[in-house]
């Protein structure tokens, strides 16, 4: 089963995250600020990590920047645009869109492993 750490402040958003891709059969742990998500990052190793970028203590610019030069992590997925160093939101794309693309990227990931 794919592991899935979700860093996120807001506690709505991470617990919806959370349910629904508990429902689908992954692996979920949770993390509320960027400092937090390296952490649980570094010691969990998880398959995807679902970062948000306006985190407290440490924003998740700079976390995936850290996990991106620890030799220990897997190679992040470069995003849809060069400057990005992971999947973001695209402009003007809607909540139910971007869960759709998720729920897709996770469903491969888990055939994947």
């Amino acid at each position: 089963m794919a592991r899935i750490l979700v860093v996120e402040d807001n506690e709505l958003n991470q617990d919806m995250l959370c349910r629904r891709l508990r429902r689908r059969g992954f692996d979920v742990e949770r993390a509320a600020d960027g400092q937090q998500g390296i952490v649980l990052a570094r010691s969990w190793r998880p398959d995807l990590i679902l970062m948000d970028m306006g985190l407290p203590v440490v924003d998740g610019w700079e976390a995936t920047r850290r996990l991106k030069d620890d030799s220990r992590q897997p190679q992040l997925d470069p995003g849809s645009r060069p400057e990005c160093p992971c999947h973001g939101r695209r402009q003007g794309e809607s909540l139910a869109s971007r869960l759709r693309r998720l729920r897709y990227q996770a469903d491969r990931l888990s055939k994947a492993a």
